[in-house]
């Protein structure tokens, strides 16, 4: 039985990796003798894959010219697979990374009430009529919702207005010198959907309910901290 130069590779990201090769003359049963000696004879826990042998020389003639002579020998690989420290370097990825998750605030800025635009030619100083700035203040609305719906009270009922978008509360709010909401839109739905304080189909052809009509007829102004309501 002749055997090749062992071979070690050693890197330090390579260290537990170790590879046999084996020259034997001889029988499959042969070449999986050897392996297991091979195998007992390393001194710490390790994984053996044996390899199917291979024949590395066809020739039906023997190197003596015996024709019914068998392959000279076969190749075999150990290797060997330890439980050694794994290497520091990251596993590669492939394909595109989900994006980092961004805080709340932290995203781009965006005006969401880019495309409202002002009606011209409202008349919030109705002949006879209280003023919008009056009513305003009589009714003395506190969030967001409300002032929405005070002013589209206002268009519908003071002003005659059947049917308004957003542009007209965002003209109104312009007229009682108020922050608009960030997202006027989304405002106008959420009340909708969640107070069904408004009414609509088309977010330009809005109406308020009965529901937000008793809010801002019998609601407000709110009861302060003595129980009085505000003068109307």
């Amino acid at each position: 039985m002749g055997r090749r130069t062992h071979e070690h590779e050693q890197s330090s990201d390579r260290s537990k990796i170790r590879v046999f090769y084996a020259e034997v003359d001889g029988s499959s049963q042969s070449v999986q003798d050897l392996m297991r000696t091979l195998t007992a004879a390393i001194g710490r826990p390790a994984q053996t894959v044996l390899l199917p042998p291979r024949v590395l020389q066809e020739s039906s003639v023997g190197i003596d010219g015996d024709a019914n002579a068998r392959p000279s020998f076969v190749e075999a690989e150990v290797v060997e697979q330890t439980d050694a420290t794994p290497s520091e370097d990251p596993a590669p990825t492939y394909g595109p990374q989900p994006a980092a998750k961004r805080k709340r605030g932290q995203g781009q800025k965006i005006d969401r009430n880019a495309g409202v635009a002002m009606v011209p030619h409202l008349d919030f100083l109705p002949n006879g009529k209280t003023p919008l700035k009056v009513f305003f203040s009589e009714k003395s609305p506190s969030s967001d919702m409300e002032q929405v719906l005070v002013l589209s009270h206002y268009l519908q009922h003071v002003m005659g207005i059947d049917e308004f978008g957003p542009g007209h509360i965002f003209t109104a709010f312009k007229h009682v010198v108020k922050p608009v909401p960030a997202d006027l839109k989304g405002t106008v739905r959420n009340m909708k959907k969640f107070k069904a304080w408004l009414t609509f189909t088309d977010i330009e052809r809005i109406r308020v309910s009965t529901v937000g009509d008793n809010f801002v007829e019998h609601e407000l102004p709110k009861a302060s901290a003595n129980g009085e309501k505000g003068t109307r």
